[in-house]
């Protein structure tokens, strides 16, 4: 199975699981950039609930922009209010103080390229999955791609999986389970057990 996707801000698990079960994965890079989506949000556990987390880009006059042109507004001290909000969130999670360091690290960077970041901290999940990660960027864009199944619409503003396994997060007796959140909340909970879960 080879998948074509969009790039993604600390992605969801779906997200994830679908790159585990992939042959091969390209990345889109040469699509128009499409806001408020996973492209450059994410959405973590708070003590309140769903809290999205946006990363700030800088406008252009164009209206259309290639997702592989699109900056990030660094001049916004966004990267120490997502962190904030991430310990916030998970503070408490038995994992977090042992990966919390090396988001840090890539957060506190200033990627200028949104692509760039979204790649880094692909790399860091899938180093703390312990897995082995090969993507391919496209050279172009092409509408209806032969041999590869199209995601890159796949993941909207409403796109919440209800037959995803729950697993023990911060504030499940407040707020229940909450499926498919960044990955972030799986591995900030489940650790080491968060490749098996990821198998299922």
């Amino acid at each position: 199975m080879n998948l074509l996707l969009p790039t993604s801000y600390l992605p969801p698990i779906s997200y994830v699981k679908k790159v585990l079960d992939a042959e091969h994965v390209y990345l889109e890079s040469h699509e128009h950039f499409v806001k408020q989506t996973i492209r450059s949000r994410c959405e973590i556990l708070g003590a309140n609930g769903r809290l999205k987390l946006t990363i700030p880009v800088s406008h252009n006059d164009r209206r259309e922009i290639p997702i592989a042109a699109v900056t990030i507004a660094n001049n916004e001290a966004w990267q120490r209010q997502h962190l904030k909000s991430i310990e916030s969130a998970y503070g408490k999670s038995p994992y977090f103080e042992f990966y919390e360091d090396d988001l840090r690290v890539i957060l506190m960077k200033d990627y200028s390229l949104l692509t760039e970041l979204n790649s880094a901290l692909l790399k860091l999940i899938f180093k703390w999955l312990k897995k082995d990660l090969t993507i391919t960027n496209t050279t172009a864009y092409t509408p209806n791609p032969e041999n590869l199944i199209d995601l890159r619409s796949h993941w909207n503003e409403n796109h919440h999986p209800s037959d995803c396994a729950p697993y023990q997060q911060v504030f499940s007796a407040k707020h229940g389970f909450i499926p498919d959140l960044s990955i972030i909340d799986l591995i900030f909970n489940a650790g080491p057990e968060a490749h098996r879960y990821l198998q299922r």
